[in-house]
């Protein structure tokens, strides 16, 4: 298996000379330098466990990598819970763009192990450092012109939407359509952040302030509410990391008030149910984005009921707390290289 750099190297030499565009180039190693993954192969077997990085999964990533910490220089292709596919991406690399500083601290260490390895590893995080310090002023998507549609639409077209009516048209209709195609599971081949955290702040902070507003315009009933909450912010949430599934699973509140943290996609407050992988469009009535959102402060699905916390201030404390603390954690790993570095400098000088 070659490294990241070896094959970019190879497609550098294809790209300016006729010998790698030879009939006699074996087909193997064409595929190799295209985007080509044998099925099942280490690199693919690691970046599922970092993808989705329940306990067992890290437990049987940390024991690859104590086997083979050069996979750490291996790049492949990924499909995150939420459908996202990653390409051409290292261990390391996944999780910074997943936000998964814990993850990335356990297996950073392992650089230590190989040649050169501590330098790799600052490569790597550089190709990532911009993204992470610019995570929190991404631009969010805007519902600004969706949540006005809702407040105008008729009764009947939001109950026919809450009811999954697809006999019935209407303008509201047609604009969650484009919506949820704007956030269906896309291709990422460049180094960024798997989620914009912003736009699924910028979705609670909708609800938040047009709250009184839907309720009024659903003749004092909560349709429109459900509606914002159920197929706009739970749709939102299908495309959230495996680390951030893990810990909304088990509530913000719990993370960041008392430090409690356990790598499950169980919910916390409703029994024997999981965050649910979303890695595929589900024709379920049932499914995250359609019927219910989840309770990211405490740790349950929600038909409805947990969508009034988004009106309370703390709500947006913890939420807050949550987004800067993952971006400091992200940060201090750089702190952590550039002080290995100097002490390997200081060890040999």
């Amino acid at each position: 298996m070659l490294t990241r750099d070896q094959v970019y190297i190879m497609l550098m030499m294809r790209n300016q000379s006729n010998l790698f565009s030879s009939p006699i180039m074996p087909n193997e190693i064409v595929q190799l330098i295209s985007d080509y993954e044998p099925s099942n192969s280490k690199i693919e077997i690691a970046l599922k466990c970092a993808a989705s990085p329940q306990k067992e999964r890290v437990r049987q990533l940390l024991i690859m990598l104590d086997n083979n910490p050069t996979l750490l220089l291996q790049a492949g292709r990924v499909i995150t819970p939420g459908g996202d596919i990653i390409k051409r991406t290292t261990i390391y690399e996944f999780c910074l763009g997943a936000g998964d500083a814990d993850l990335a601290k356990k297996v950073q260490h392992y650089f230590s192990q190989i040649t050169n390895g501590e330098q790799q590893r600052i490569r790597q995080y550089k190709r990532y450092q911009c993204h992470i310090e610019n995570m929190l002023k991404q631009k969010p998507y805007d519902l600004t012109k969706l949540i006005n549609l809702v407040k105008s639409a008729s009764m009947d077209d939001v109950i026919a939407l809450l009811n999954y009516d697809e006999t019935h048209t209407s303008e509201l209709g047609n604009a969650l359509i484009q919506f949820k195609q704007d956030w269906q599971p896309k291709t990422i081949e460049q180094s960024s952040m798997h989620y914009n955290y912003n736009s699924l702040h910028h979705a609670f902070k909708q609800l938040s302030m047009e709250w009184e507003e839907l309720y009024r315009k659903s003749n004092y009933n909560f349709s429109k509410i459900h509606l914002v909450w159920r197929q706009i912010i739970g749709f939102e949430m299908r495309r959230l990391p495996g680390i951030d599934r893990c810990i909304m699973a088990q509530g913000i509140y719990y993370y960041i008030k008392k430090g409690l943290f356990n790598r499950t996609y169980e919910f916390k407050n409703s029994y024997r149910e999981l965050f649910p992988d979303t890695d595929h469009d589900d024709s379920s009535e049932i499914s995250l984005g359609k019927k219910f959102a989840i309770d990211v402060l405490f740790g349950a699905r929600s038909s409805s009921r947990c969508s009034a916390r988004v009106r309370q201030e703390q709500f947006f404390n913890y939420l807050d707390a949550y987004f800067e603390q993952k971006q400091a954690d992200l940060k201090n790993l750089y702190e952590d290289n550039l002080q290995l570095i100097e002490q390997s400098v200081y060890k040999y000088s």
